[in-house]
């Protein structure tokens, strides 16, 4: 857990590990939204769903753990 807990609160390239996490949060709801148009549309589509769900239900439970005491964030 410290692992990903360094990993979140360290810069990488412009930003931290926090707001990268975000950014693939978004994504994966915007694969979960797809995926629903294509089930509506198509009738197919599911994994698509299935692959966003689990990625963001993945990144929330990431993103949650705190951020470190005493650790300067920005």
């Amino acid at each position: 857990m410290d692992r990903i807990q360094r990993l979140l609160d360290r810069r990488i390239g412009p930003w931290s590990g926090r707001v990268w996490g975000l950014i693939v949060n978004l994504a994966a709801n915007a694969l979960v939204l797809w995926g629903i148009a294509s089930v509506m549309r198509t009738g197919r589509g599911w994994i698509w769903i299935l692959l966003g769900g689990a990625a963001t239900v993945l990144c929330v439970a990431v993103l949650a753990l705190p951020a470190r005491p005493g650790e300067r964030r920005g």
